[in-house]
């Protein structure tokens, strides 16, 4: 410690820690004492280096300094020991003590020692009040009065006249004078102590005023603070949970979509165990469909389930779609029983709602208690009403998909099985083949054109296989495919032994054309059979009409059906307990019913 720091370490006041006016009357008190102390040691100086001519003023003078200093020692450490009041009130009856002393030595009350009286008023006025300065007041002027006897009767003590130095004239005028100027230094001090208190009240009323605004600020601000956290929390909430559903509604299958779901709610949330039931079918049972880590597996691996019509928290949420917290403190604090999830203490079920219907639950543990608020959940829902519109849109794109998927294989089966239809009726041969000198039918394949059936894809070759009966070069082989079924090969042969990327892309193109092309004429002649299959029936139908006897409508129509086919024999008959028949061009028995059509 340096000896600056000492220094202030010694002369600082002491401090009492509640009690302001303590305080301030003990950093008064410390200063006057100081003071006082330092202006001794200077007069002491003094007094010592005019010893040899001041003779018996010096000595009487050494005496004072001799009580007065070591007095002034002990009200310093009185007053570091918490003694304020006691010390105050020594000061200053020493200081009146050592004042009436000195004016009886130093030159009557017409001493320039005289007005260390106002000292000590003021001393006990400032600080132990109104009352302790009058006192002072009054044994201010009983001290005056003494002296003033004193030297009016000439008293001598042994050797020594009171006073030391005789002045001429005193009288009482200077008695009333002095006491005079003590009793307007009392009414000052009075006043100006009452003034200090009301101003120290005021400002002591303002300052509790003022702490009490502060405490007001200081709790408005720590509410701030925490609204500006949580503000901060619901921000950072509302940004992971719009990011999250971004995330999933990316998916495009539902258990991808619901295990990316309830593994990015656990990693940027930090919850405990995230889990997502959905209701099948029946409505009857809530099944898990995605879960997080080991216990989430093996709940997986149980086929875990929640009949919606038990009581519970995720029956509660299925049943009246509104979200449920739980927890393990306060009032309806509940145990968490799940020996899969030892460590959960919170834990919150949200409704998967898609308008009014209710697909499933979202049930989200954590390890804090209380950790799930009313603010929480309207965050939370948010979140959750958006994956449920995710899961339910995925959902329906894979059945969409799924149909699209049936459609597409009926719609193929239905190609497929009407060329098959249309080249059996037409008995036509496989296909037709280009020499230069004119167009052939063909009823081979050439092992490009059959590879190119089976496998639905283009097939080039370099040179033509042997025994082909054509020229050696390069050859290509392009299904014509409708609705991905192969309706018919376009094989092409060229003198290079090589086809060129730009060639293949050209049959291709023109392969597909041509499956609109033959599917085009395919409908056209279809449309033209049925057009021609209504006339006919358009006719019978006339035909048959136009009679009212049973036999001539029978024998019309059969007649009328077996030129419509071109049936060699046709034969109708009538159930009415005796057998009818209407042949046409012969009898024949029901057993020979034949109707062809090549």
């Amino acid at each position: 410690m340096s000896v600056w720091t000492w220094i202030k370490k010694l002369l600082a006041p002491p401090v009492f820690e509640g009690d302001e006016e303590k305080t301030r009357n003990a950093a008064i008190l410390n200063t006057l004492l100081w003071i006082m102390l330092g202006a001794i040691i200077v007069a002491s100086y003094f007094q010592i280096r005019d010893s040899a001519t001041l003779g018996a003023r010096t000595a009487a003078a050494a005496m004072i300094y001799a009580v007065f200093v070591p007095a002034l020692g002990g009200l310093i450490w009185m007053s570091h020991r918490g003694h304020v009041r006691q010390a105050g009130g020594l000061l200053a009856t020493l200081v009146w003590a050592i004042t009436t002393v000195a004016i009886i030595i130093f030159g009557g009350i017409r001493s320039t020692v005289s007005p260390a009286f106002f000292v000590s008023i003021f001393i006990a006025g400032l600080l132990m009040g109104w009352r302790a300065a009058m006192g002072f007041c009054f044994l201010t002027t009983v001290s005056l009065f003494v002296v003033l006897m004193l030297e009016l009767s000439g008293v001598q003590f042994g050797p020594y006249m009171i006073p030391l130095y005789p002045s001429t004239g005193v009288g009482f005028d200077d008695f009333f004078m002095l006491v005079g100027i003590v009793v307007a230094t009392t009414t000052i001090v009075g006043l100006s102590r009452r003034s200090i208190v009301s101003a120290l009240q005021r400002a002591q009323s303002h300052e509790g005023a003022l702490a009490e605004v502060n405490r007001e600020l200081e709790s408005r601000s720590r509410e701030l603070q925490i609204r500006t956290l949580e503000l901060g929390r619901r921000s950072m909430q509302l940004q992971i949970a719009a990011e999250i559903a971004r995330d999933v509604t990316a998916m495009r299958e539902v258990s991808e979509l619901l295990g990316r779901a309830v593994e990015q709610l656990k990693d940027r949330l930090g919850f405990y165990h995230v889990a997502i039931l959905l209701v099948d079918e029946q409505e009857k049972f809530a099944v898990l469909r995605a879960a997080t880590g080991e216990p989430g597996r093996r709940m997986l691996e149980q086929n875990y389930r929640v009949d919606v019509e038990e009581e519970g928290p995720i029956s509660y949420v299925v049943s009246s779609g509104y979200h449920r917290i739980l927890l393990d403190v306060g009032d309806d604090a509940v145990s968490f029983e799940n020996p899969l999830l030892p460590d959960s203490r919170s834990e919150i079920v949200l409704p998967l709602r898609v308008g009014r219907h209710i697909i499933g639950a979202l049930e989200i543990h954590s390890q804090q208690e209380a950790a799930f608020t009313a603010d929480d959940a309207a965050v939370l829902q948010s979140m959750a009403d958006q994956l449920a519109v995710a899961i339910e849109n995925t959902r329906l794109l894979e059945e969409m998909q799924q149909a699209l998927r049936e459609l597409e294989l009926a719609s193929g089966r239905y190609t497929q099985e009407s060329w098959r239809l249309s080249v059996a009726r037409g008995r036509r041969g496989i296909g037709y083949r280009y020499r230069r000198l004119g167009i052939e039918r063909v009823t081979d394949l050439s092992p490009e054109a059959r590879h190119a059936w089976l496998d639905g894809a283009p097939v080039v070759a370099s040179e033509q296989s042997a025994g082909g009966g054509r020229e050696d070069g390069g050859a290509v082989a392009v299904p014509i495919k409708l609705r991905d079924q192969v309706v018919g090969v376009l094989d092409l042969n060229f003198e290079d032994q090589s086809v060129s990327p730009e060639t293949l892309t050209l049959v291709e193109e023109i392969a597909g054309r041509l499956a609109l092309a033959l599917e085009n004429a395919r409908l056209l002649d279809e449309t033209r059979q049925r057009a021609q299959r209504d006339r006919l029936i358009a006719d019978i139908t006339a035909q048959v009409r136009a009679s009212m006897d049973i036999d001539r409508i029978l024998k019309t129509a059969v007649q009328g059906i077996g030129a419509a086919l071109g049936s060699d024999r046709a034969f109708i008959q009538l159930e009415t307990g005796q057998q009818q028949a209407a042949p046409a061009e012969g009898k024949q028995s029901p057993e020979e019913v034949d109707d062809q059509a090549s």
